[in-house]
């Protein structure tokens, strides 16, 4: 098993740099975070690998306290989630003219996201129930915020999100 793995199994979690160290051989897209901006409307913060490790260290806090009493492999699927939520955003960041402004978008980065997750981590020693549940938190991570944002087909996407038993944390 990864010195990762084990380091998050003691309750450790570790920033993303910690990741890109240890699985990028894995997982190369963790080396270009760091080189894909996000839009400067939602990302103060500017690029992904900043984003994901400020992600990190809330999440550390979180678990630290009011989360304290998740079990391990709860705990492991939510550090791995965080660490790779935006994974996908390398691949499919677009700037796009929208009223006037040059935004960066990034379509579909959760779903394409959630397959290379369940790629690249099948392989790495990790229960396959955990790399599901991995995956789909990546593959969802937008959902609860689309539905406060958005109030068409709420109830059809609320049902949506409730049907998904791996992301059952």
């Amino acid at each position: 098993m990864r010195q990762i793995f084990k380091d998050i199994e003691k309750g450790i979690v570790p920033g993303i740099d910690a990741f890109v160290e240890e699985l990028s051989d894995d997982m190369p897209l963790l080396n270009e975070l760091v080189y894909t901006d996000q839009d400067e409307e939602w990302h103060a913060e500017g690029d992904v690998h900043t984003h994901t490790d400020m992600v990190l260290e809330e999440l550390g806090f979180i678990l630290a306290d009011e989360a304290s009493w998740l079990d391990d492999e709860r705990r492991m699927a939510l550090v791995l989630a965080a660490a790779l939520h935006d994974i996908a955003k390398p691949i499919t960041t677009r700037i796009i003219e929208r009223e006037g402004r040059t935004c960066l978008i990034c379509p579909n980065h959760e779903e394409k996201g959630r397959s290379y997750v369940l790629s690249k981590l099948t392989g790495l020693g990790l229960n396959p129930k955990l790399v599901l549940s991995i995956a789909n938190l990546v593959g969802y991570h937008q959902m609860p915020n689309r539905l406060v944002r958005k109030d068409a087909s709420i109830g059809v996407r609320v049902l949506h999100l409730s049907l998904i038993k791996q992301v059952k944390l």
